[in-house]
């Protein structure tokens, strides 16, 4: 498989709740903030507009009764987010948009699942070599340096991002700031803005610790 991410199309929160399970093989699935926020009159009515979508997009035959009857590709996105025997999910927020990020592995191969606030799932698939290369892009700002001369509260482009690994066997939990000015680690859950001073670099061999095992590859490749 090539390791450059491979789009394999989007679904909306509601779309997603016709067809997915409510807990995947290591815990709750992803969040679904549109889907979240409608009572249950709604959620009935956006159901209803969902099944129609796909029907329209021809994701779903119009007399589906199974999910071994929806399209192959799509198929293959929902039995990958829900047996995936590990998850990195990883909540992002910045000054202008927050969103979240997730990794669900499954032996050799990674579905990568975007959630952006209006409720829409962008997903590909890449290779699970791949998978610390691609969190640490995730995690960390574009322009991220390190150490930096002050504390994350003077930033003005920053991005926090709190990482939850969750396994069959336990759950991992970290977060970072970072920005044009610096990288800081943070206790994570906690929102005070003071952390301790990091160089991206001792981020990026964190996240290799952490996440090269669950690949079955080593950090010399």
């Amino acid at each position: 498989m090539t390791t450059e991410p491979v789009p394999v199309g989007t679904l909306t929160d509601a779309e997603l709740a016709v067809l997915s399970r409510p807990r995947t093989r290591v815990g709750q699935r992803p969040v679904m903030p549109v889907w979240a926020g409608l009572d249950g009159d709604q959620r009935a009515a956006s159901a209803r507009d969902a099944r129609a979508s796909l029907v329209a997009r021809r994701l779903l035959d119009h007399d589906c009764r199974s999910r071994t009857d929806l399209r192959r590709d799509l198929r293959s996105v929902l039995v990958l987010r829900e047996s995936a025997a590990a998850v990195v999910a990883v909540a992002r927020v910045a000054p202008a948009a927050s969103d979240h990020w997730y990794a669900h592995l499954v032996g050799d191969v990674v579905l990568l699942e975007r959630v952006g606030d209006d409720g829409v799932h962008s997903f590909a698939l890449t290779a699970a070599v791949t998978l610390p290369t691609l969190v640490a892009a995730a995690v960390l700002h574009p322009s991220a340096t390190g150490p930096p001369a002050s504390g994350p509260e003077a930033e003005a482009d920053w991005l926090r991002a709190d990482l939850e690994l969750r396994s069959t066997t336990r759950t991992v939990r970290r977060a970072w700031v970072s920005g044009p000015g610096g990288t800081w680690s943070l206790r994570p859950g906690r929102t005070t803005p003071y952390g301790d001073p990091v160089a991206p670099g001792d981020v990026r061999r964190v996240l290799a610790d952490l996440l090269t095992p669950l690949t079955g590859t080593s950090r010399d490749g």
